[in-house]
């Protein structure tokens, strides 16, 4: 069965559940896997962090590239593997996803990334993960042990580029 198909089915099945539990409606559980170094394959987005993008690439400590992207969407999906993850949502964000922060195992999951260095705190939306990013920064760990490009950004870097593409092939007509 593939992992969406079995998400789906334990939302179907645990999302009743916990109502009928009296679990609050800001609470989510269920099995899990990674999406990318922030976002779970229920379609939530981890509250308070920020991870390089699926395809960024960033410079370890001795200048090397590395796919911190794809380091990120590991460590997520490694935290999370065989493990049944509670959420708390705090808010939604511009696509309508659940913004939560969340747990395996008891870990918060966000604040393990971040220690890791794998993530940083998102200080836009929130302070909550501040004191572990200037921990893993004075320590050197994962992203600060190198040079990276804040994810946010990347994103609008990337998106500011691909804007400007696109209109220029927009206004240039093609002749043949």
């Amino acid at each position: 069965m593939k992992p969406a198909l079995i998400v789906a089915v334990l939302l179907l099945v645990t999302v009743p559940l916990l109502a009928s539990t009296g679990a609050s409606a800001g609470q989510i559980e269920g099995g899990v896997s990674a999406i990318d170094g922030d976002s779970l394959n229920m379609q939530i987005r981890l509250f308070g962090i920020d991870t390089p993008e699926a395809v960024q690439i960033c410079k370890d400590e001795r200048g090397r590239d590395y796919p911190c992207g794809q380091v990120a969407s590991d460590a997520l999906a490694k935290l999370v593997q065989d493990k049944i993850v509670s959420c708390e949502v705090k808010t939604r964000d511009r696509y309508g996803r659940p913004v939560a922060i969340c747990y395996a195992d008891n870990i918060d999951i966000g604040g393990a990334l971040v220690d890791a260095g794998v993530a940083v705190a998102f200080r836009k939306y929130s302070d909550k993960y501040v004191a572990n990013e200037e921990r893993a920064r004075a320590a050197k760990r994962g992203l600060w042990a190198g040079t990276f490009e804040m994810p946010w950004d990347y994103r609008e870097r990337k998106g500011s580029s691909q804007k400007r593409n696109e209109r220029c092939r927009r206004a240039a007509p093609v002749s043949y």
